[in-house]
């Protein structure tokens, strides 16, 4: 009895240390298997961090390249400026209250600057402008520049009220009709005003070269100069 009563003790106390070890064994791998899926989860984070940022600086090359390849596509297409009416309006509204005022409309000698001339009557016509087309500017070292000039009638150096409201009616017709071009998306628009060439009632407007800001260095000097005038 004492040899069976010990071979069972000795058996019993054997599976519980057996227990033990496979259960701190247990623990130990499972430890182990998270800390090394935490490891891993981690890893996995960083490199889905990784391409994500990738692909965010992709998609931002890609938005900067579309719009510059945009931008100079606008920059190549010849001007325009139609007259689009709908429902009553149209976006040449801000020159009908000047029904009756002359524009004088000349361009340098460039293909591009004499078609975006011809653009410039008819929204002028269909809202009661006469229109005066003199052509080409006779060629002088002052003529070939960018953009276009709109200058207004200037009083005499003794005005009477009637040139004085002359003035101020063909300025504030300039200042709409730079609206009108500045609103069809024209660029490097001139104000002034001078007494030569330009009658009562009238504006004149001489068109030049189209500017191209990409395929021409304008040093800062020259930049600041050929800044358009605000009207006053």
């Amino acid at each position: 009895m004492n040899i069976l009563s010990l071979t069972v003790e000795n058996v019993y106390w054997f599976s519980q240390v057996s227990s033990l070890i496979l259960l701190g064994g247990t623990v130990i791998l499972g430890g182990v298997a998270l800390f090394t899926g935490k490891v891993i989860n981690d890893r996995a984070a960083r490199q889905l961090e990784e391409v994500r940022s990738s692909n965010i600086a992709a998609q931002s090359a890609l938005e900067k390249e579309r719009t510059t390849r945009l931008e100079l596509e606008k920059s190549l297409a010849p001007r325009e400026a139609a007259f689009v009416s709908a429902l009553g309006k149209s976006n040449a509204d801000m020159l009908k209250p000047f029904a009756g005022m002359q524009a004088i409309i000349s361009f340098v000698s460039d293909a591009e600057a004499s078609r975006a001339a011809s653009f410039l009557e008819p929204p002028l016509r269909m809202t009661g402008w006469q229109v005066v087309t003199n052509g080409v500017e006779p060629l002088n070292a002052g003529m070939y520049f960018d953009g276009v000039k709109v200058e207004a009638y200037e009083a005499s150096e003794w005005p009477t009220d009637d040139d004085r409201a002359a003035e101020l009616r063909s300025r504030e017709a300039a200042k709409a009709f730079i609206s009108f071009l500045t609103e069809s998306g024209w660029a490097e628009i001139k104000y002034g005003w001078q007494r030569r060439d330009i009658p009562t009632n009238s504006i004149k407007i001489t068109v030049g070269l189209k500017p191209s800001p990409y395929f021409k260095f304008k040093p800062d000097w020259l930049q600041l100069m050929q800044q358009p005038d605000k009207p006053q």
